[in-house]
């Protein structure tokens, strides 16, 4: 996904994050969309392990699935 697909995703539907996955680029990107800072997370891909997010006060934190 390109930066500007991205911003415009982000801005059209009136987000502050975006989580997303299935790549070969995993990643936690701060970015700033309309003066606003706003979130992207990336999962990795599912080759050889699974991926997930889990949401709390503390912040946002990328799990990978064993086994």
């Amino acid at each position: 996904m390109t930066a500007p697909v991205v911003e415009g995703a982000l801005r059209t539907q009136v987000v502050a994050r975006m989580i997303h996955g299935h790549t070969h680029r995993p990643a936690h990107h701060a970015i700033v969309v309309d003066g606003m800072l706003r979130e992207r997370v990336v999962l990795a891909d599912w080759d050889d392990r699974g991926h997930y997010v889990a949401i709390d006060a503390a912040g946002i934190h990328v799990h990978q699935i064993d086994g």
